[in-house]
């Protein structure tokens, strides 16, 4: 995906049955390319170059605001959500002043905050050198899920191991264990039973700014309490108090994901 309307798009896709049928998992690789395409939207609807020049911080707030719309519609649809990103050896200031390196995330700090507080695990993977008993070495790969001043990580499971031997058996049996400590513990039970490619082709401004107006149009004609529905549509995407009139041939992604939305209404 190559736009955040590409991620729009897909994550309405996601919404329906057929999909939900397919997959059980959405991988995002990497968070960063998916934050900077959040951030490059939120851009264009201000037309500007650079976050930073929304005024008063605003762009960044909603930037981590629209980052996080998308994900949490991706677990409430019933995936489980898997996010990559690299790491960073981070120079970092202790309350006393003292500098310690660290390793993070190469996320911005906006995108940083939005998935520590969406994720269950936070994992730090990394290859190990270790001696067998015979003497010999080996490289293994290690997923690490508690945090220590070193590096970043945690989990929302009280009893997950400090670190595991990086395999999806591994980790499907580490999250269940601690589940099941956690559920003795507190005398309670447990259920695993859920609660619930596209092409990069520029739009044609004038078409979707034409359908959109056909489509409203339309919705209007229909019933003109639709006005509320269309304007909640509209303001999910570009902000609230914002109007597709105001906007250009940069967002002509974002008018389509729109017109796409609009377009279900006439359907129902």
């Amino acid at each position: 995906m190559n736009t955040w309307a590409d991620m729009l798009r897909v994550q309405k896709q996601l919404q329906t049955e057929a999909a939900k049928e397919m997959y059980d998992t959405i991988v995002i690789d990497t968070g960063d390319l998916a934050y900077d395409a959040c951030e490059r939207h939120v851009c264009g609807i201000h037309g500007v170059d650079k976050i930073g020049d929304i005024p008063y911080g605003a762009g960044y707030a909603q930037a981590g605001n629209e980052f996080d719309r998308v994900l949490q519609k991706l677990a409430k649809f019933g995936y489980g959500v898997v996010i990559i990103s690299h790491s960073d050896d981070k120079t970092i200031k202790d309350e006393t002043g003292e500098e310690y390196q660290r390793i993070q995330p190469t996320l911005p700090r906006t995108a940083r905050k939005v998935i520590n507080r969406f994720c269950d695990i936070i994992g730090y993977s990394r290859i190990v050198k270790t001696t067998n008993e015979d003497g010999t070495e080996e490289e293994k790969t290690y997923l690490y899920m508690r945090a220590t001043v070193r590096f970043e990580a945690g989990s929302r499971f009280k009893y997950t191991p400090r670190f595991i031997e990086f395999t999806y058996d591994n980790l499907v049996n580490a999250i269940a264990d601690a589940v099941d400590q956690q559920a003795q513990e507190d005398s309670s039970s447990v259920t695993d039973q859920k609660s619930t490619r596209y092409e990069d082709t520029p739009k044609d401004f004038e078409d979707v700014r034409g359908r959109f107006v056909n489509i409203t149009t339309q919705l209007m004609e229909q019933d003109p309490e639709n006005q509320k529905v269309i304007q909640k549509i509209i303001e999910t995407h570009i902000g609230k108090g914002r109007k597709v009139s105001e906007l250009d041939e940069k967002n002509a992604d974002i008018i389509d994901v729109i017109n796409e939305e609009l377009s279900t209404l006439l359907s129902q």
